[in-house]
C-alpha cells in the first residue's frame, strides 16, 4: 500500500471512530480522557512544551492534545509520511516543528527537556522488555523530561496485570520523583502508560 492510500485509510478510520463515539455519547477519545484525568488529579494546569515520537500522520492522539501544548517537536522517520502530517497540521504549523529523524536516537543524544513526552511506539517494533513490557529506550524518556512533567507511552495490553512489576521498573529507571502512574486503554492490543513526574504540567 502506498503512502497516500495508507494516509487516506487512516484518516477515514479516525473520522469514523470519532463520529461513532459521538453518536454513542462517548464524547472523549482515549487521549482526551488521559488529559481529563491529569487535570482532575491536579497534574495538568497549563500548556506544555511537548515531544512526540513515532508521529506517523498525526491523525490519532496528536489531534487530541495539540491544542493543549504551546509547542510540539514532532518526529517521524518516513519522509513521505511526514509530508502528509504537515498537511494535516497546517493550522497549527506555527507551533509544530517537524523532524524527519530517528526519535530514539534523538532522545538518547539531545539535551532539550520537555513538559510532555509522548512515545507512540509502533505495536510491532521489537523494543519491548519481555518481563514488564517497557520499551528499551524508557530511561531516555525520563532523561528528556523535566522535573515536573508527564510521559505517555504505549504498552501492550497483555502487561496491564503487571502493574506492580511495571511500577517497580519505573521507580528503578527514573531519576525524578514519580508522583502518579496509571494506565488508559487504547484498544484491545495497546494501552497508554502515563507517568507523572513531580507536580506534572503546572505551567500557566
Amino acid at each position: 500500500m502506498n503512502t497516500k492510500m495508507l494516509y487516506l485509510r487512516e484518516k477515514i478510520k479516525t473520522n469514523m471512530i470519532r463520529f461513532a463515539s459521538n453518536k454513542m455519547g462517548r464524547l472523549h477519545t482515549n487521549m482526551q480522557e488521559v488529559l481529563m484525568t491529569l487535570h482532575q488529579l491536579g497534574f495538568w494546569n497549563g500548556h506544555a512544551d511537548a515531544l512526540e515520537m513515532f508521529g506517523m500522520f498525526g491523525l490519532w492522539h496528536t489531534k487530541d492534545y495539540v491544542d493543549h501544548v504551546s509547542h510540539l517537536d514532532f518526529f517521524e522517520l518516513d519522509s513521505d509520511i511526514i509530508k502528509y502530517a504537515k498537511e494535516e497540521f497546517k493550522k497549527e504549523s506555527g507551533k509544530i516543528d517537524f523532524y524527519n529523524e530517528d526519535s530514539i536516537a534523538y532522545i538518547h543524544n539531545t539535551e532539550k527537556k520537555y513538559d510532555l513526552v509522548v512515545a507512540d511506539t509502533p505495536f510491532g517494533l521489537d523494543v519491548y522488555d519481555k518481563e514488564n513490557g517497557l520499551a528499551s529506550f524508557t530511561p531516555d524518556l525520563f532523561r528528556v523530561s523535566k522535573e515536573n512533567a508527564v510521559i505517555v507511552m504505549n504498552i501492550h495490553s497483555e502487561y496491564l496485570n503487571k502493574h506492580k512489576e511495571i511500577k517497580n521498573a519505573i521507580m528503578n529507571i527514573s531519576d525524578k520523583t514519580v508522583s502518579e502512574l496509571f494506565f488508559a486503554s487504547r484498544n484491545e492490543d495497546v494501552a497508554y502508560l502515563v507517568c507523572v513526574l513531580g507536580n506534572g504540567i503546572d505551567k500557566t
